[in-house]
């Protein structure tokens, strides 16, 4: 299963049959769209507000013609920001889809009043973050307190549907390429996990998203191995995704690190919303 996909809708390559074809290849009975849902200001990768009927119809026409092969799932994936909170949650078809991936791909520029300025993408170009680096006078450990105090606020938002914390150290991508950062990281996985037990256990499902080991050749899943390891004894309820943008992409990095986590004897609380 995989419940991490982009298409056309928004910044994947093909159309969401393409997807269903190919995870029948693969012997799934399941398998989710998670649009990135639109945001209050412009975006590349977003979907637009006028698509939403479209996407929801299509998946449900989908969901009807493979209903004796495959469950198409209808998911969302919503992004939190700094002074508007889950902001697509306005949206009827999104508050109420089947899951939610939550996540953060931006930060906010602040003024002193707590106003924001604009917001940057965390996991956008190396210049991008650059900026996000400067206005806050080169303090990368106040970014990384900003992003923990936003991930603490995204999830004490009440939601319905199942909610998917999707690829929760992302920040990392350009983070780590700050010297200091080695001297921060552990204390910044640290507080991932002491935000996350301060939830309900049974109020989230934490991913691992493959999608930098496929893509960016990196030698860690989101989360990092060395946060796996800490949260290991847990019991969260854990899935793997994909966070696939063409169909190809939807069970990679699958085995590299399901292997991982045999070789190092770490066993972890797999869940799926069918279980």
């Amino acid at each position: 299963m995989n419940l991490h996909t982009h298409t056309t809708y928004c910044d994947g390559s093909e159309d969401p049959v393409e997807y269903i074809h190919e995870a029948i290849e693969l012997g799934w009975k399941h398998i989710g769209f998670s649009a990135h849902a639109p945001l209050p200001f412009q975006s590349e990768w977003a979907m637009k507000e006028s698509q939403i009927g479209q996407y929801v119809r299509e998946i449900k026409t989908l969901e009807k013609h493979f209903k004796a092969t495959i469950e198409p799932i209808i998911g969302w994936e919503i992004d939190y920001l700094h002074g508007k909170g889950l902001y697509s949650l306005k949206y009827n078809e999104i508050s109420n889809a089947e899951y939610l991936i939550c996540s953060i791909h931006y930060l906010p520029i602040l003024m002193s009043d707590g106003k924001v300025i604009e917001y940057i993408e965390i996991d956008g170009t190396v210049d991008e973050f650059h900026r996000i680096y400067n206005y806050y006078n080169q303090n990368l450990k106040e970014i990384l307190d900003l992003y923990l105090s936003n991930f603490e606020q995204m999830l004490n938002i009440s939601i319905s549907p199942i909610r998917i914390i999707g690829h929760i150290d992302k920040i990392v991508i350009n983070a780590e390429n700050y010297p200091e950062f080695h001297s921060l990281k552990s204390n910044f996985y640290q507080s991932l996990f002491d935000i996350l037990k301060k939830q309900n256990i049974d109020s989230f499902i934490l991913e691992i998203n493959t999608r930098g080991l496929y893509k960016r050749n990196r030698h860690n899943p989101y989360p990092a191995f060395e946060f796996i390891h800490l949260i290991k004894d847990a019991n969260f309820k854990i899935m793997i995704n994909s966070d696939a943008h063409h169909p190809c992409e939807l069970n990679q990095g699958y085995d590299f690190v399901m292997d991982y986590l045999k070789q190092n004897e770490i066993a972890l609380n797999w869940s799926s919303i069918k279980d």
